[in-house]
């Protein structure tokens, strides 16, 4: 006899638990886990998700849609585990929009997640029979790059896996995630009310100063706030994480810094008296170093007006 398994979806609509961002605080959602996301068991062919039952146990948010789909497993796989599923949404940035923004994603047992081919993070080894957060309580939270035009969100997860004993019960211990990624503040804004911003997607591969193609949406951005503001003038600092030494680091950030600034002066004609590059190693974390997804936090860019 075999089971039925219930992949789950949460579409995080304007409102959210204290646990996720708050609809005031990141109104701008541009793709959210909704019946636009579709999923694959093999990677090849593609179904929406539809909404259907909602487990009485599972979280409930307000304006929010739980949805999921029903395929078979056999009693195995749904004690040890069965095999990882492939989720996709497509979205578009609107015009004129940052492209700094936040995925907040949770997922009942392992997920992967990876945007525009570029992997994001996980919370957990990608295992048929991984038993990753499986109540559900731990948001993850990751500063992301979108690109001008579509963006492509591939999150892969755990199907299905019910570590209760010999229980096989598919409406005990379903798979799935819940994401929403919301647009963060524009740069110019958060500048002028702290004087200071963190900037994501401005990439080096590792142990590199060489800023990767996939930052140049970043660098329009910050050249755009310096070009419509001429007396704006910014220390451009570089972080890392705690991996390696803190000299390392430290070479490594100020590398960085002036890779910044360099792409500024010669590529977007930026006035290189305005700039003043700056390392910092990993003297000035944002975060515990204590997972990839804060390290993550970590490493990064960010501009300090100048007076």
């Amino acid at each position: 006899m075999r089971k039925i398994l219930s992949v789950a979806f949460l579409a995080m609509l304007l409102c959210a638990p204290a646990s996720i961002t708050r609809a005031e605080d990141a109104p701008n959602f541009v793709a959210v886990s909704d019946t636009q996301t579709e999923f694959s068991l093999d990677g090849q062919s593609w179904k929406p998700a539809v909404a259907t039952w909602v487990h009485p146990a599972w979280p409930t948010l307000k304006g929010a849609t739980w949805i999921w789909t029903v395929v078979e497993v056999s009693k195995d796989e749904a004690v040890h585990g069965s095999p990882v599923v492939t989720f996709r949404r497509k979205f578009t940035l609107p015009a004129g929009a940052s492209t700094q923004a936040t995925l907040q994603i949770t997922g009942d047992n392992a997920y992967e997640a990876t945007l525009n081919g570029q992997l994001i993070g996980s919370n957990g080894k990608l295992d048929a029979a991984s038993d990753a957060d499986q109540q559900w309580r731990n948001v993850d939270s990751y500063n992301v790059a979108l690109q001008p035009g579509d963006n492509l969100l591939v999150v892969r997860a755990v199907n299905y896996h019910s570590p209760l004993g010999d229980s096989a019960d598919s409406h005990s211990n379903p798979g799935g995630i819940v994401y929403g990624v919301a647009l963060a503040t524009p740069l110019a804004q958060t500048l002028a009310k702290t004087g200071k911003v963190e900037v994501y997607g401005i990439l080096f591969d590792t142990d590199k100063t060489v800023i990767k193609p996939a930052g140049k949406p970043v660098l329009d951005e910050v050249a755009a706030l310096l070009k419509n503001d001429p007396s704006l003038r910014l220390e451009v600092s570089g972080h890392t994480d705690n991996t390696g030494t803190k000299a390392h680091n430290q070479t490594l950030s100020e590398g960085r810094a002036k890779s910044v600034v360099d792409a500024l002066v010669k590529t977007y004609g930026i006035d290189p008296k305005r700039l003043v590059a700056k390392g910092y190693g990993d003297t000035k974390p944002v975060a515990p170093n204590d997972s990839d997804a804060d390290k993550a936090k970590n490493r990064r860019v960010e501009l300090k007006k100048l007076g």
